[in-house]
């Protein structure tokens, strides 16, 4: 393959093309009622296991109910800090799958928020781009991508299609290894969140 810099477009292109071929776009609004303190007790305060978003990128509104944290390098939770106007962006496994884990995506999760805001509802508003169908999952060709980057799938790459599929499908029912911290979801083979 020859390693180059991706022209301009790119990108979109896999989302959007000239033919008028698109990938199914997902928008979402969710709201977040307060815990009770028998389902704070039973979730441990998680309103939303840790986990990885499966398309390209996620976009979502800065909420100012605090709730959402990334699990960082060193294996710690923090909160995702407000910005009035500002827009939280995440690298969807699709993404860092075609980058080589050259563009990382975050395990994320929503907890009970701190006691001063406990007792308010959280509304998240969410944008989610998907890749069109049928797009291999093989590393992009970025010279980037192609020395700093690692292949994924060894053998049978699954398209963009087939590996929603695979989540969704794995949804609640996939293996999970447990951890102190967080835990890590294994899906068809591929451990996700490490």
């Amino acid at each position: 393959m020859r390693h180059t810099v991706l022209h301009e477009g790119y990108l979109w292109e896999l989302h959007d093309n000239a033919k008028g071929e698109m990938g199914d776009d997902l928008f979402r609004y969710m709201i977040y009622d307060p815990l009770t303190g028998e389902e704070a007790k039973k979730t441990n305060g998680v309103m939303l296991n840790g986990h990885t978003d499966f398309n390209s990128i996620s976009t979502l509104i800065s909420q100012p109910i605090t709730a959402l944290q990334v699990l960082m390098p060193d294996d710690k939770w923090r909160y995702v800090k407000h910005k009035d106007g500002a827009f939280v962006i995440n690298i969807g496994d699709q993404m860092s799958f075609m980058s080589g884990g050259v563009l990382k995506g975050t395990m994320h999760r929503v907890v009970s928020p701190p006691e001063d805001q406990r007792g308010l509802r959280r509304l998240g508003v969410f944008h989610f781009a998907h890749f069109r169908d049928n797009i291999p999952l093989n590393l992009l060709p970025s010279k980037k991508v192609q020395e700093e980057g690692h292949v994924i799938f060894e053998k049978d790459i699954p398209t963009t299609n087939e590996w929603e599929a695979t989540r969704v499908k794995s949804y609640g029912t996939s293996e999970f290894i447990k951890g102190k911290e967080y835990d890590i979801e294994v899906i068809a083979g591929l451990q996700i969140g490490n």
